[in-house]
């Protein structure tokens, strides 16, 4: 079976999507409740042939931070803000399933 590949321009018109139905919804705005998570060491994320050993504790508070910083005119992006994003982009999945579930 042929390796699966992300397109990255295919990922950004899912994201405008995604984001597009959340504003739909007259969300335009989510509050960080919750300033901790746990977060699986990078060298144990994706092995699945056993539990991962040590978790990390990060900010959510500091990850968007890191990553409105970008907003601002002359800030150059760095890859590990993808990851910053993806954590804050599960968050607002997990809240916004949660109001949708009632």
């Amino acid at each position: 079976m042929a390796t699966p590949v992300v397109n990255i321009e295919d990922l950004r018109r899912i994201v405008n999507r995604l984001l597009d139905r959340v504003e739909a919804t007259g969300t335009t705005k989510i509050p960080l409740y919750e300033t901790f998570y746990w977060d699986v060491p990078e060298e144990d994320r994706y092995g699945s042939d056993q539990r991962p050993g040590d978790l990390d504790v990060r900010s959510l508070h500091d990850d968007w931070d890191c990553i409105r910083f970008l907003l601002e005119e002359g800030e150059e992006p760095i890859i590990d803000q993808l990851g910053e994003l993806a954590t804050l982009l599960r968050y607002i999945a997990d809240k916004l399933r949660e109001t949708e579930d009632g």
